[in-house]
C-alpha cells in the first residue's frame, strides 16, 4: 500500500553489473496501481563502503545521498478514435478528407487522475470489390496503417484528420466502389484501440465517380416528322441511366434531367420556357430513369406553330445523378453530370400537302393512258405517299384496284410513286372506250398531314376510229 512520506524504503534486487530489479505480486497483478494516477520512483544506491544514501535526505558518513527519480502515469484505459466525415450514408462523388474525434478516457474528474494522452491516430482503407487495402499509392495490398494528424483540446479529447497533406495518392485512387475505413488511436502509455464496432471507428462508405447518361426517346429521331398535334401528344421524354459499376450506383437525382427545346428563326434561337418562346436560354426539368417533362410544360399544338409556322425544332438533354458531397449535401451541382447530348432535330409541319395531275388533262379526251402523272408539294416535311383513285361513279364505284374494278372497299386508293413528280402505271385494262373516268390524286406528307380536298379530274376515254363518207358530189355513173 502507499503511505505518507517519508515512506518505506523498498529493497531492490541486484542482478549483475549495473542492472537491478524490483517487483512484487501486487505490481505484477496491477493491484498496486491506480488507473490515471501519476507516480514517482526514487532510487537510492549505497556501495559496500557505505557511501551513498540510505533513504531520502539521509546521507551516510557525511556524504550526500545519491539518488535518481522518474515519474510516470499509470494508464490502462484504451483510447478510441471515431469518424465524423465523410457521412456514412452518403454516396459521394468526391472525397477530400477523413475527419473525426479522438478520446483517451479520463478515469474520473479528479485533477490528480488523468489519462496519459494520445500518441498517434492511424487510418486504414479497404476497397471492397476486390478486398485490397490502400498501400500508399493504390489499392493493391494487405492492411496497412497510415498516420493521421491530430490536435488535442484537452489531455483526453481532440480531433484528427487525414487529408492530401497526409497522402494525396489515397484520394486520387478512389474510384466508383464501396470502401471500408477504419481508424484507431494509441495513447502515450501504449494502449492501442482494438474495438472498432459501435463507436463509429469503422464503417462502409460508397463512392460514385461515373457520370450517368441520357437519351431523348420522344420526339423520336427516326420518326422526325410530326404534326403540331402529334408533337404535343408525343411530349418530351426519354431514358436516364446511372450505371452500376462495381456494385455502385447512386441513381438519378430528383428533377435531375435537364431538357432544352428550341427552334431557329434566321440566326436567332428561340427556347421554350414552359409557357412561351423566348430568346433567353431556358431549361425544363424532369425526374426519374424513365423521365418525361410535365405535359403542361410542353408546347401545345398552337404554341408549336405560333412563332414561325412549320419549322425544324431541336431538343437535347443532360442528367445529374444522386451522388452527393462527402457531408451528404445534395444540390443540382453536386451530382455527377453528363454532358449535353447531341441535339436531335425534328420537324413540326401542320400544312397539308397538295397534289395535282399533269396527265391526263382535266375535262379532256384520251385514247391512250399508259400512266397517270402529276406533282406534289409537301414542304416542310416532304411527300410520304401519293395515291390515285380511278372510278366511273364517284359515289358508288366501282373503283380500279390495280387489276380490275370492284365495288368492295370503295373508295379504293392505289399507291403511286411518292415524289414531287409522281406517277401511277398499273393501268392494264383500266380504261374502256366510250366511258368517262373520274381520277383523283391524294397526297400525305411525312408529318401525317393528309391533302384536303383531293384533286379531281375527269377524262372521256375514246379509242373508236371515226368514219367519214362523201355525199356530194355524187359518184360518177358507171
Amino acid at each position: 500500500t502507499f503511505v505518507a512520506p517519508p515512506g518505506t524504503n523498498l529493497k531492490a534486487e541486484f542482478i549483475s553489473g549495473t542492472l537491478w530489479r524490483y517487483s512484487t505480486d501486487y505490481m505484477v497483478t496491477g493491484q498496486m496501481w491506480e488507473n490515471g494516477r501519476e507516480y514517482e520512483i526514487r532510487i537510492y544506491a549505497r556501495d559496500k563502503a557505505g557511501n551513498g544514501a540510505v533513504g531520502p535526505g539521509i546521507p551516510d558518513n557525511g556524504n550526500d545521498g545519491v539518488e535518481a527519480s522518474a515519474a510516470f502515469r499509470y494508464d490502462v484505459s484504451f483510447p478510441t478514435a471515431s469518424i465524423a466525415y465523410p457521412l456514412q450514408t452518403a454516396v459521394m462523388n468526391s472525397l477530400d478528407a477523413f475527419r473525426g474525434s479522438v478520446l483517451d478516457p479520463d478515469p474520473n474528474a479528479s485533477s490528480e487522475i488523468e489519462p496519459a494522452g494520445i500518441a498517434a491516430v492511424d487510418i486504414s482503407i479497404q476497397q471492397l470489390s476486390d478486398g485490397n487495402f490502400f498501400d500508399g499509392s493504390n489499392f493493391n495490398g494487405t492492411r496497412q496503417w497510415f498516420p493521421a494528424s491530430f490536435s488535442m483540446a484537452t489531455v483526453d479529447a481532440g480531433t484528427w484528420s487525414f487529408t492530401a497533406a497526409n497522402n494525396a495518392n489515397l484520394f486520387n485512387a478512389l474510384q466508383s466502389d464501396r470502401y471500408s475505413v477504419t481508424v484507431r488511436a494509441r495513447d502515450i502509455a501504449g494502449n492501442e484501440q482494438y474495438n472498432f464496432t459501435g463507436n463509429s471507428s469503422s464503417f462502409t462508405f460508397t463512392v460514385d465517380k461515373d457520370t450517368p447518361s441520357v437519351v431523348v426517346a420522344s420526339p423520336n429521331q427516326n420518326t422526325r416528322y410530326y404534326t403540331p398535334l402529334a408533337a404535343n401528344a408525343t411530349g418530351l421524354m426519354g431514358i436516364a441511366v446511372d450505371p452500376l459499376i462495381r456494385g455502385t450506383s447512386s441513381g438519378i437525382l430528383a428533377a435531375g434531367v435537364e431538357v432544352q427545346l428550341w427552334q431557329m428563326i434566321g440566326p436567332t434561337s428561340w427556347y421554350f420556357d414552359g409557357g412561351a418562346w423566348t430568346t433567353t436560354v431556358s431549361t425544363l426539368t424532369a425526374s426519374g430513369s424513365n423521365w418525361s417533362v410535365a405535359a403542361g410544360l410542353v408546347p401545345t399544338d398552337v404554341e408549336y406553330a405560333s412563332l414561325a409556322g412549320d419549322n425544324t425544332f431541336y431538343v437535347r438533354a443532360r442528367v445529374h445523378d444522386k451522388s452527393t458531397l462527402p457531408d451528404g449535401s445534395v444540390s443540382q451541382s453536386s451530382g455527377n453530370l453528363s454532358g449535353w447530348m447531341s441535339p436531335q432535330e425534328f420537324i413540326v409541319d401542320g400544312t397539308p400537302p397538295v397534289s395535282t395531275m399533269t396527265w391526263p388533262v382535266n375535262g379532256g379526251y384520251a385514247s391512250a393512258i399508259s400512266s397517270i402523272t402529276g406533282t406534289a408539294n409537301a414542304a416542310l416535311s416532304g411527300v410520304k405517299r401519293v395515291e390515285v383513285r380511278i372510278t366511273t361513279a364517284p359515289a358508288t364505284g366501282p373503283d380500279w384496284n390495280g387489276t380490275g374494278y370492284s365495288f368492295a372497299g370503295v373508295p379504293i386508293w392505289n399507291q403511286a410513286t411518292a415524289a414531287a413528280n409522281w406517277e401511277y402505271t398499273s393501268l392494264t385494262n383500266a380504261f374502256f372506250t366510250g366511258n368517262r373516268y373520274y381520277i383523283y390524286s391524294h397526297a400525305v406528307d411525312n408529318a401525317g398531314n393528309p391533302q384536303s380536298p383531293d384533286t379531281a379530274f375527269s377524262v372521256l376515254y375514246d379509242t373508236t376510229v371515226p368514219s367519214v363518207s362523201l355525199a356530194r358530189p355524187p359518184p360518177p355513173p358507171p
